[in-house]
């Protein structure tokens, strides 16, 4: 069975750690209309603005995942904040998500992602993105940088998409996240574009739960993206967070549902970089 084809591109997306999970693949993409997207931007704009700065990003941190289908092991996942440098006139941090399938799992679908953001520290938006996509017979290269100038994404192959404001690209919508002020029963809106199309994002906050892993208990936050395919905030498939409740907001479970079954990623090791 080939999982991308199977309508929910949840496995890959998972196991490329971007909260793109959300989004079925298949799907045909659903814009609001101008007045809506209006005043989603002005809501982006405002989560944006209450977001902490530098929060809880720290140049050099590392975080390792270990993927489960169900009780099957998967492979491995890493999320690294690479460092601070200098992209298209800004300072940002360049974010990088690894993922590889292993064992049996990668022998029945094979899975080698990379994806780097470059997420601007100041203004909390993405500058740009690179995706190289390996999953079973499935290939993808991507690049693009997002001029907000020209309110353009201009993309690699030489064609460009527009922009509504600023928007988050599939990996830095999930480390502006946790940069929110995290209270349960909270909404947040970002726009994010991906593939040459733009999506509103709802950041959902539940409540607090226990979650155990190898590394402890944690007290988390469930946290749930959602994106717009085909009518506003319709949840199709699904992603899960649980960021730990304290300052860091630590991603210490994934959760992502399949047709049948779900892939889930547990934090198995965690570099949080050299102090400040």
């Amino acid at each position: 069975m080939s999982f991308r084809n199977s309508g929910s591109g949840a496995l890959a997306l998972l196991l490329a750690l971007a909260l793109a999970a959300v989004v079925w693949a298949n799907d045909d993409p659903s814009q609001p209309d101008s007045a809506t997207a209006a005043r989603l931007t002005a809501q982006t704009r405002v989560t944006l603005g209450a977001a902490a700065r530098p929060g809880p990003l720290r140049a050099g941190e590392d975080l390792t995942f270990d993927v489960h289908y169900g009780l099957v092991h998967a492979g491995e996942a890493h999320l690294e904040i690479l460092g601070i440098y200098d992209f298209s006139g800004a300072r940002c941090y360049r974010l990088r998500s690894r993922a590889r399938s292993s064992g049996f799992f990668g022998k029945l679908y094979d899975v080698d992602d990379r994806i780097e953001s470059h997420l601007d520290s100041v203004e909390l938006m993405s500058r740009g993105i690179e995706k190289h996509m390996h999953e079973g017979s499935y290939h993808q290269d991507l690049a693009a940088h997002f001029d907000y100038g020209a309110m353009r994404a201009r993309y690699a192959t030489g064609d460009s998409a527009s922009l509504p404001g600023p928007v988050q690209d599939d990996l830095s919508a999930f480390f502006v996240a946790r940069c929110l002020e995290l209270r349960e029963n909270t909404t947040y809106y970002l726009m994010t574009h991906s593939n040459r199309v733009n999506y509103p994002m709802q950041v959902r906050v539940y409540g607090r739960e226990n979650i155990h892993t190898e590394l402890g208990d944690f007290d988390c936050f469930r946290v749930e993206p959602r994106v717009d395919r085909g009518g506003i905030f319709k949840h199709r498939g699904g992603m899960t967070l649980w960021l730990t409740v304290d300052a860091r907001h630590v991603p210490v479970r994934m959760r992502s549902k399949l047709p049948v079954g779900a892939i889930t990623a547990d934090l198995v090791a965690l570099n949080p970089g050299p102090a400040r």
